[in-house]
């Protein structure tokens, strides 16, 4: 009768002492026990060494307590599905912030839909500290960025301001010298300051450290939510369904999305290397010899160009100087962001985002969604002047290009005063622009963050023709960037604006014009510090 009591204590007594084992073991070594033998001691010691952090970066995203405990659970079930392919585990803080940031998107867009569909009579609970620094859209906008910097950068703000690492504790942990570690937080925080203050959000380099160490591994995880992730981890690990009452759908569904996500995203890239590589043959025959892609760029890179080439793109460059181009650049921003917020407004009248075009009974485009703006740009007078059943070029409407409001107009180049506009949207099955009704904010899953409005073509328009650039996934995309050669303005759904980068990656652009992909946007790959 005895035996049972017995060997409980027994057991609580070896978990015990394997739990004190763990304590000194580092993330290699924790990792690596549990891959080889399912060890339940090496798992919690995981949890309870990055929970804290999981637990605020899913907290700070997300407004429900429980969608706060889903996501928390889903990224400790992620990182037991991917614990034995994690290639370098000492930074497996950085690894766990970038899965719960992507967990905590997703949730969040899910729950989205869910408000959307669901009529609730009771307010949220908001899982956030009592008295936070920021507002809850803001530290939306702080992880965001966050999670874009390079990841040289980001290892050393998770490790010191989110997970509390002195300076000397990341040297040691990273094996770089403490001066890399403070340089690098430096650069990091400029970073991060540049880029927030482009989306509106003005911050001191004080008030940003204060906020980043906020409530910095404050609190343990809770004791139940600690043993209900570890035990939901140990029969995934095992090869089973973590039970019902163990881990709940939503923790379950969220983890293999996201583990989707990045497979979908390794096998992009994947593909992205050998064709770039020429592993995947092309033109010459399929066992046609193909240069390694460094030999490529250093060979082109060492061959001289032509000298009247490069004198006629000197003399170019020397017509405008960086100061005017820098004005004009900043000058399309602008009027990108007014275009940007009179769509909000828009909606707000009317529920909906404008269509990419104002349609007849049939579905053909007669004018453009830069006409149906007019009224939120205090141009009602030139609106009420269109005759909105009638083509843009039909011998009422076409006169009225002439009055083309400044918002639209080029801000420099040879287009500059001849009615036309570089301003245009992506259209088509999954992009912001869809249909003939316009599209609401529920649909846009992705996130408006992550979705481009509006971007800058590559060839101008007349501003009330419907011309926009088509967007099919299965086609090449259309060409971009039309007012500057260094890059990009795009504005995102959110109302923010960015600096694109001409050279950007082609897969990640394609899911910033999708609303509903279900990728996770990996904004380095976009961004111009330039």
């Amino acid at each position: 009768m005895a035996a049972g009591p017995v060997t409980d204590f027994l057991r609580r007594l070896r978990s015990t002492a394997a739990a004190h084992a763990c304590e000194d073991c580092p993330d290699a070594g924790l990792l690596q026990k549990f891959v080889r033998e399912q060890a339940e001691a090496a798992f919690q010691t995981l949890v309870q060494r990055h929970g804290p952090m999981v637990l605020r970066v899913c907290g700070d995203l997300l407004r429900d307590t429980h969608d706060v405990e889903d996501a928390f659970q889903a990224t400790f079930l992620v990182l037991v599905s991917r614990a034995s392919s994690i290639r370098n585990a000492s930074l497996l803080g950085n690894w766990l912030y970038g899965v719960a940031y992507r967990v905590a998107v997703r949730a969040r867009a899910n729950g989205a839909r869910r408000r959307a569909h669901e009529a609730r009579g009771v307010d949220m609970v908001a899982a956030k500290p009592a008295a936070p620094a920021l507002e809850p859209e803001q530290q939306i906008i702080l992880h965001e960025e966050l999670n874009r910097l390079p990841e040289k950068y980001r290892v050393p703000v998770v490790l010191c301001y989110l997970q509390g690492k002195t300076n000397e504790e990341a040297a040691r942990q990273l094996a770089w010298p403490v001066g890399t570690v403070k340089g690098r937080l430096t650069r990091a925080r400029d970073l991060l300051r540049g880029r927030l203050t482009r989306r509106g959000l003005a911050l001191s380099a004080s008030t940003l450290a204060v906020i980043l160490t906020q409530n910095t591994a404050s609190a343990a995880v809770p004791a139940a939510l600690l043993s209900s992730t570890t035990k939901a981890a140990l029969l995934v690990a095992a090869g089973q369904a973590a039970a019902e009452g163990v881990v709940s759908a939503q923790a379950a569904a969220l983890s293999k999305g996201v583990m989707q996500t990045m497979f979908l995203t390794k096998l992009n890239v994947a593909i992205a290397v050998l064709l770039g590589t020429g592993a995947i043959g092309a033109s010459g025959g399929l066992f046609a010899f193909h240069m390694p892609a460094e030999e490529a760029r250093a060979v082109a890179e060492a061959t001289p160009q032509p000298a009247a080439r490069v004198a006629a793109d000197e003399a170019k460059e020397e017509v405008e100087t960086s100061d005017a181009l820098r004005a004009a650049r900043q000058q399309s921003a602008k009027s990108m962001k007014k275009l940007v917020l009179a769509m909000h407004n828009f909606y707000d009248a009317n529920r909906l985002f404008p269509p990419a075009a104002v349609c007849d009974k049939k579905g053909k485009a007669l004018l453009s969604w830069r006409v149906l703006l007019l009224p939120y740009l205090e141009e009602g007078d030139l609106f009420k002047a269109f005759h909105l059943d009638e083509p843009w070029d039909s011998a009422h409407n076409e006169p009225l290009l002439a009055k083309m409001p400044k918002v639209f107009a080029p801000v420099r180049g040879p287009s500059k005063g001849k009615n036309v506009t570089f301003y245009q949207v992506f259209k088509g099955k999954g992009a912001a622009f869809e249909g003939v009704e316009g599209i609401g904010l529920a649909e846009f899953t992705d996130g408006t963050s992550n979705t481009i409005a509006i971007i800058e073509a590559g060839e101008a328009v007349p501003w009330t023709k419907p011309a926009d650039l088509a967007y099919e996934a299965e086609k090449p995309l259309p060409k971009l960037g039309g007012l500057f050669k260094e890059g990009i303005n795009a504005a995102f759904a959110d109302g923010s604006v960015q600096w694109l980068k001409k050279n950007f990656d082609e897969p990640t652009m394609r899911a910033a014009i999708t609303r509903n992909g279900g990728e996770v946007l990996d904004h380095d790959k976009l961004l111009n510090d330039k």
